[in-house]
């Protein structure tokens, strides 16, 4: 699977995935490069949840869409990677569904998850990720979560 091209990295996962598969079975996946020098960055997300890219001088958030099927489901499918600039003190706010869908005793929103990246952006992503943690503890239920809750950040300098 060796290549920084995500639209080619899924394309090889989801070949060896589908052959590997029992029926029904599949997975989704999001993955990015950053390229440094050129502040760009390419992702590709296989039937992920759209995660978040927060641009800091318009404090404002974009979606960041899936660009291909789940991996597994079929042979064919295609997968396409978006390449996107970006500037210092930008962010990718990364995170599993399970993080919002844990219950009403302990979701969280998609307003908290963004109120805590503008709070914590100056702090950096340790402190932004403590926060997101402290605040599923504090949110959460006595009974076990129905999913698994995956959060990241990566602010781009």
């Amino acid at each position: 699977l060796r290549s920084h091209a995500p639209e080619e990295i899924f394309s090889r996962a989801n070949d060896q995935i589908h052959k590997a598969s029992f029926s029904g079975m599949f997975c989704t996946c999001f993955t990015m490069v950053v390229d440094r020098e050129k502040r760009t960055f390419s992702y590709a997300s296989a039937g992920h949840n759209p995660q978040l890219y927060y641009d800091s001088a318009a404090d404002t958030f974009v979606e960041l869409p899936r660009t291909g099927r789940a991996l597994g489901i079929t042979d064919k499918s295609v997968y396409s990677a978006v390449t996107k600039s970006y500037k210092p003190g930008d962010a990718a706010v990364l995170f599993t569904d399970g993080l919002f869908e844990q219950g009403a005793e302990c979701e969280l929103s998609m307003e908290e998850i963004q109120s805590l990246v503008r709070r914590h952006r100056a702090s950096g992503a340790a402190a932004l990720c403590d926060a997101v943690s402290s605040l599923i503890r504090m949110n959460a239920s006595k009974r076990e979560p129905a999913d698994d809750s995956t959060f990241a950040v990566v602010f781009f300098k």
